[in-house]
């Protein structure tokens, strides 16, 4: 039960905007281009205050009052936090089996239980980016928050309390730890910026801050205190809407938040009328509800129409609302009220029913992870991993920073793009067939094809996109194409189309590089071939053309393009002229997933290439 008398509007208020501008975040509504609350993320940090705030509070009253207990407190904290989250996976687990693929659904089942055992931000921190376009089809990607707090909870009181018992200085104490967390927190910054996001460690210092807070109570007013915390409310307002996701996150954005929230609690103003506002006050009781169901609703709808259209996200903030709520009145605050035997047994059934869940999906997963063609028994993510074969021999016998270096005496290629440029190194390989004397260089990131401004093309779809605006410094730089006789290019061309390419044709130009390659696409399908072939019970003779979404996408313009700037274009059109390959001479498929070329789909292109002759003499290989 709240106590009406420590009840503070200001925070309930704080909480309802926090999770008003993730919500809105999330729902991606745009005006002119941009998110209207393009920082709507750093609702999170919002919370990460309140939390260790309203939790050093409850803390520091039970021991006061000599009836802390840790039992007591977990409890609490479980009545709290585990009923909705439970409903949450279950909910998910139950939507993920109509509405995924195989790949989806498994990763999902395994971020059910990293969720459970608390450590779903680590899961997530070997994923992709939190901002790259995969994370929007991640139902369980915002726990990553719920992560953090609930390590945050394993050790802290136990550390309050030690630090009661011993007599020390709390503030002090708190002060050092929360500093080594921020200090920490922008040392990774700078190095490890996707790992920093998620890290535990890079975020405590916000719950601290709040913590810290507790003990500063103010028993003073300030002159014109009132319109100081009304500028700081707008200040906070003002965050939410400037400050977006480009630059790298925790950093000063966060610490500004942070500190502004901070300084509300601090100031303890809630007489203002609009805090006795009644919708505030809604989305502040359901602020943790609506927290947890808002982006399932969000990536099934992406999953399952697509690219949302306003209408459409209208439809999902109004209907993930409204869910919420029921859940809340009807679930959430029963079960929180409910005696510790029913909380406890509904609570293990629905764990048992989630872990259940998910050891039978990767159970399944293991029988999928192999697929018989023509009676011969294939491991998918080996066959997968043969396109980066080259790269990881050499690096092994070079070591890792020498294999990234041009080799004196050898005619060295700069194979560079996005994630196909391995299928190019394969290619040329098996053309120039000469590891003697050609070494090949591959430059690569996923999603990331050379652009000296690359969000400007259309930054929604670039993966890893703080890495590839650093990567794309590399590429427009002279010096790294010291030594460098041959740069074959290979992207991936759909959003980015072959005139993107000019400024980096023209940059390559402009330091006496000649010796250029542009290769094509292939195919393109709707989901990966394995899936595709279980269906068709693995027929090396069917025409899959009907699971085609990209055929030899932009192939005229790429020749065009490639005539135009009189470098030489390395087309796929031959093996897709009446009937497309999707397998070679050895029924070998042409891919394990779903458009990269596998490493013997591209041998066997390279080896029957018609214009290899040409491509040798423009190369001057003789």
């Amino acid at each position: 039960m709240i106590n009406q008398k420590s009840f503070r509007k200001d925070i309930h208020t704080l909480r309802a905007l926090a999770v008003v501008s993730v919500l809105l975040y999330h729902a991606e509504i745009t005006l002119f281009e941009k998110n209207i609350v393009s920082g709507g993320f750093l609702g999170v940090d919002i919370f990460f205050v309140i939390s260790g705030y309203l939790i050093t509070g409850l803390i520091v009253n039970d021991y006061k009052n000599n009836n802390f207990s840790f039992i007591q407190f977990y409890e609490r904290r479980i009545r709290r936090i585990f009923p909705s989250l439970f409903l949450l996976l279950f909910t998910v687990s139950v939507f993920s089996l109509f509405l995924m693929n195989d790949k989806q659904y498994h990763e999902n089942s395994n971020a059910v239980i990293s969720v459970i055992f608390f450590v779903s931000n680590f899961f997530f921190l070997f994923q992709d980016s939190y901002t790259s376009v995969e994370s929007q089809f991640k139902p369980l990607l915002h726990t990553w928050s719920l992560g953090v707090e609930e390590q945050f909870y394993i050790f802290f009181p136990a550390l309050l309390i030690l630090i009661f018992k011993i007599r020390l200085n709390t503030k002090i104490f708190l002060v050092l730890i929360l500093s080594f967390s921020l200090i920490s927190c922008l040392i990774l910054n700078n190095y490890f910026p996707e790992e920093n996001f998620f890290l535990s460690t890079s975020r405590f210092w916000e719950i601290l801050l709040g913590c810290l807070i507790f003990f500063y109570n103010k028993n003073f007013l300030l002159k014109g205190e009132k319109y100081l915390s009304l500028l700081l409310w707008l200040l906070l307002l003002f965050c939410l809407v400037y400050f977006d996701n480009k630059s790298n996150h925790p950093g000063v954005p966060n610490i500004i938040v942070v500190f502004i929230t901070s300084t509300i609690i601090f100031l303890k103003n809630d007489n203002y009328i609009l805090f006795k506002s009644k919708i505030l006050k809604f989305f502040g009781d359901i602020s943790y509800t609506l927290y947890l169901f808002h982006l399932p609703f969000f990536s099934y709808g992406r999953i399952y129409f697509g690219e949302l259209t306003i209408v459409k996200t209208s439809l999902l903030l109004i209907f993930s609302i409204f869910f919420s709520a029921l859940i809340y009145y009807f679930y959430e605050l029963k079960l929180k009220k409910s005696k510790r035997t029913h909380l406890f047994l509904t609570l293990f059934l629905l764990g048992s029913i989630l872990i259940t869940f998910s050891i039978v999906n990767f159970q399944n997963f293991r029988n999928k992870e192999y697929i018989k063609i023509n009676n011969k028994n294939f491991h998918i993510k080996t066959e997968k991993e043969k396109r980066w074969s080259y790269l990881t021999e050499k690096c092994n016998n070079l070591g890792w920073k020498n294999c990234y270096k041009p080799q004196e005496g050898k005619t060295n290629i700069l194979v560079i793009g996005d994630s196909f440029a391995p299928d190019t190194v394969n290619i040329l390989r098996s053309i120039i067939n000469n590891d003697k004397d050609y070494y090949f260089i591959l430059d690569t990131l996923g999603g990331c094809q050379p652009h000296l401004d690359i969000t400007s093309v259309k930054k929604d779809s670039v993966v890893n996109l703080q890495e590839c605006v650093e990567l794309n410094k590399k590429r427009f730089d002279p010096k790294f194409y010291k030594n460098i006789d041959i740069i074959a290019i290979h992207n991936y061309y759909t959003y980015f189309a072959p005139k993107d390419l000019k400024g980096y044709l023209n940059f390559l130009k402009s330091i006496n590089k000649k010796k250029i390659i542009i290769t094509g696409n292939y195919l393109t399908l709707e989901k990966d071939f394995t899936e595709i072939m279980r269906e068709y019970n693995q027929d090396t003779s069917y025409n899959y053309e009907a699971y085609i979404t990209h055929k030899l996408n932009f192939e005229n313009q790429l020749k065009n393009f490639a005539e135009n700037e009189d470098v030489f274009y390395l087309s796929l059109k031959e093996i897709c002229s009446s009937k497309c390959k999707y397998f070679t001479q050895n029924n070998y498929p042409f891919t394990w997933d779903n458009f990269h070329l596998s490493k013997e789909f591209a041998e066997f292109y390279g080896k029957n290439y018609s214009k290899k002759k040409i491509l040798l003499n423009f190369l001057q290989i003789y």
